[in-house]
């Protein structure tokens, strides 16, 4: 049960964990992008290329560390074949 803040720590570790299950929910659903490029044996540097975007971006997507934008889920959607909810759960 949540109790109300007594300290700025207590909101530092609210804050924290709320990072990491975003993070989390970011990595399930790049999970799809992840097996499509093992599939086809393609690198990120390759499949950035291709859609427009350098790999340090498609590593960040990838990783779990940021969430590709929604004009980034519709190309991912489109040069995988992959459907946009399943990559924007």
């Amino acid at each position: 049960m949540l109790t109300p803040y007594s300290d700025a720590s207590d909101v530092s570790t609210l804050s924290g964990m709320l990072r990491q299950q975003a993070g989390l929910e970011i990595l399930v659903a790049m999970k799809a992008l992840r097996a499509w490029l093992r599939e086809k044996r393609m690198g990120q540097a390759e499949f950035g290329r291709r859609i427009g975007r350098d790999r340090f971006t498609v590593n960040r997507w990838v990783r779990g560390r940021v969430r590709p934008k929604p004009e980034a889920l519709e190309l991912i959607a489109r040069m995988t074949g992959l459907d946009v909810e399943t990559l924007s759960k």
